[in-house]
């Protein structure tokens, strides 16, 4: 089983963190957060997790479209896959294009065509994509450079067991 999908990573997380505070103390540094309005830089990667534990992560365009798509899928995954292989992605339109899946089929990739949309529950590499935003925004990266070489070093370090 080879699960995959996209996610964007940004210079500053967008998830929302609320506080509590004491009538009186709103202004202690202990209670502020660095904030922007939109992060400057950003990187959209496209990963895939297999059974066995290897982890495939490859920095891709911003915008996704069926050629894009394929162009990724050819070069980060093709020499991972064999007869064996079972791949799974979610429903995006780059992903179920006729183009794309006449792709998959003409190399002869085995795909679970009936999986559900939106799927978290069932859909492993998410919790993945948590983990290493997680683990990237306390690393405060500089630059779009700087972030993607985080993310690797980010990666990297999730272990094969916890993939498996």
């Amino acid at each position: 089983m080879i699960f995959s999908e996209e996610s964007l990573f940004e210079q500053y997380s967008r998830r929302r963190i609320l506080v509590r505070r004491h009538i009186g103390k709103i202004t202690l540094s202990t209670f502020v957060t660095k904030t922007v309005a939109n992060a400057s830089f950003r990187v959209m990667v496209w990963g895939a997790i297999k059974g066995d534990g290897t982890k495939i992560l490859y920095s891709c365009p911003s915008i996704l479209n069926s050629d894009t798509y394929q162009n990724v899928f050819h070069t980060a995954l093709f020499l991972e896959l064999n007869s064996n292989s079972i791949f799974i992605q979610d429903g995006a339109p780059c992903h179920m294009s006729r183009s794309t899946l006449r792709f998959l089929e003409n190399h002869e990739v085995c795909l679970l065509s009936d999986w559900p949309s939106q799927s978290l529950d069932l859909s492993i590499i998410k919790n993945l994509w948590a983990t290493l935003k997680k683990n990237v925004t306390r690393r405060y990266p500089k630059n779009k450079v700087d972030l993607w070489v985080i993310l690797q070093e980010e990666w990297s370090k999730v272990d094969s067991s916890e993939v498996r």
